[in-house]
């Protein structure tokens, strides 16, 4: 009986292994594929002349970025189903700057994110929430010739919802009078949460809130 319990654990453990195998051998390619995509429009958006069309390409590019990015940082979790979420909106906010904000604006985005674990229902659609957000911050600075963004993003945890806050310099006060887009309004559906606009020492303020899967809020260790 102890030899055959033996036989199934390691059949058990066999498994898994494969398992975990073949899910970062998925992640990787499309990730791969993504990238690829991505490429291919910023292929396109060179060759393309009339501002507004290139512009839907770079955003439209920076969304598979995104995507592509996630798959990337859950490639690096052991358990193929979660996103480190510190590493995540780390490079995240290191891409946004790179498509948005980098031909102007010296500075970059600031991060302060626990080192938390996060399943992947939450991350694709939260990285693409600001993917939406970050573009239109951007686009609403520049049309007004604002000189600096000085972007900041914080998430914070208490268990049972995550917030997610973007605080920028906003002199016009445009931010108060935006309406989310279509795309981001889809986004914040799909995580089930709410947006609030605020205006704190003299910057705008964006909250997101939605509520966190409890079973993969765990905290790394360290």
């Amino acid at each position: 009986m102890a030899e055959n319990i033996r036989q199934r654990d390691a059949s058990l453990r066999q498994a898994l292994d494969q398992r975990t195998l073949m899910l970062r051998e998925i992640h990787h390619r499309v990730k791969n594929n993504l990238q690829i995509v991505g490429s291919l429009l910023q292929i396109e958006a060179r060759r393309v002349e009339e501002p507004a069309a290139r512009e839907a390409l770079k955003i439209t590019q920076t969304r598979i970025n995104a995507i592509a990015l996630a798959h990337r940082v859950l490639e690096e979790v052991d358990a193929q189903t979660v996103v480190n979420l510190e590493r995540l909106l780390g490079e995240l906010a290191q891409l946004l700057h790179d498509a948005f904000s980098a031909q102007r604006y010296a500075e970059g985005v600031t991060v302060d994110a626990p080192r938390l674990l996060i399943e992947t229902d939450i991350a694709v659609p939260l990285a693409l929430l600001l993917v939406e957000q970050v573009a239109a911050i951007s686009r609403d600075a520049i049309a007004a010739g604002q000189p600096q963004l000085d972007l900041a993003i914080k998430a914070a945890s208490d268990g049972a919802a995550l917030t997610l806050t973007l605080a920028f310099d906003d002199p016009q006060g445009l931010a108060a009078e935006r309406k989310l887009s279509s795309f981001a309004e889809a986004y914040l559906r799909q995580l089930r949460g709410h947006a609030a606009h605020a205006s704190e020492a003299g910057r705008a303020v964006v909250r997101f809130t939605f509520p966190q899967r409890t079973a993969f809020a765990e905290r790394l260790s360290g």
